[in-house]
């Protein structure tokens, strides 16, 4: 049995630079997870970021967008994501760095995947959080 893992990807205005973003993650989480979501977090973009999450959901199957009207600030942000989130463990990122498979590896071979309860481990960079938040047994 394995622990699905959910990434919270939060961004507003990305445009330029979303689609980068997601192929980076989508290399990190192919090489350390066998069932993954990766879920774009829109704060109220002005810009065409929704447009490019969406194209980009259409070709991967394991990405869904959250997109908010106005920007509503990242603490409700996330909570959204959390409650869309279907992963037992989420990785949270502002999108500015990405972890690296040995790094993402790593914390996921010391992570208490057990813990009924939520548990924090801090990884590489700013906005970048580990968090077991329920038990599992679901398969992708």
């Amino acid at each position: 049995m394995y622990t699905p893992l959910s990434v919270l990807l939060c961004v507003r205005n990305a445009q330029a630079t979303l689609a980068a973003t997601v192929h980076q993650f989508l290399e990190v989480l192919s090489e350390v997870a066998e069932c993954w979501e990766l879920i774009v977090l829109d704060d109220g973009s002005i810009d065409a970021t929704v447009e490019v999450a969406d194209e980009l959901s259409t070709h991967y199957p394991q990405i869904r967008v959250l997109s908010r009207s106005a920007s509503f600030g990242s603490a409700r942000l996330v909570k959204a994501g959390l409650k869309a989130s279907r992963g037992a463990v989420l990785l949270i990122s502002d999108g500015q760095r990405i972890p690296a498979p040995d790094q993402l590896a790593t914390a996921c071979r010391t992570f208490d995947w057990t813990a009924a309860s939520c548990s924090i481990s801090t990884m590489t960079a700013n906005c970048i959080i580990l968090w077991t938040l329920r038990p599992t047994s679901s398969r992708c």
